[in-house]
């Protein structure tokens, strides 16, 4: 997270009880950590901590009191607290791998109608999904065009 999304979370967990951070096992039995928001609370406290966030910044910025601005954004949204580390650790080793984007491709089959091909999400999708657009271009598995 940026610093000021952590600053922001932190100061909203700690507010009118909009944002809640849980700590919970998962079901492999592991430590596991979720954000609970209150939708009820959205209009109200939501839009109230937001808009009084907003105004202070903007009454900085159009201050140029660069010494306030320095002195909200190192001491509110910075400083990482120990907890928030211990939630970290636990994101981290539940942190999934990346997905992959592999787009579909279309084409005409044999009785001139319009097809789909899709391939998986992975490395080895992506590599397939290479070869099917570029194979018009390559013989025995060697680009003709370079």
């Amino acid at each position: 997270l940026s610093p000021v999304c952590l600053g922001s979370l932190r100061r909203a967990a700690t507010g009118e009880g909009l944002v809640k951070i849980v700590e919970t096992t998962g079901d492999d039995g592991k430590p596991d950590v979720y954000v609970k928001l209150d939708r009820n609370k959205i209009e109200t406290v939501g839009v109230k901590a937001v808009g009084e966030f907003l105004l202070k910044l903007m009454v900085l910025k159009s201050t140029a009191n660069v010494e306030e601005a320095h002195k909200m954004y190192t001491d509110h949204y910075c400083k990482v607290y120990a907890e928030f580390m211990r939630y970290r650790k636990v994101i981290v080793a539940r942190k999934k791998p990346r997905r992959l984007m592999v787009q579909g491709h279309t084409y005409l089959d044999q009785d001139g109608k319009a097809q789909l091909k899709t391939f998986d999400s992975s490395p080895a999708g992506m590599i397939e999904s290479f070869v099917h657009r570029c194979a018009r271009f390559m013989k025995d598995g060697v680009d003709t065009l370079a």
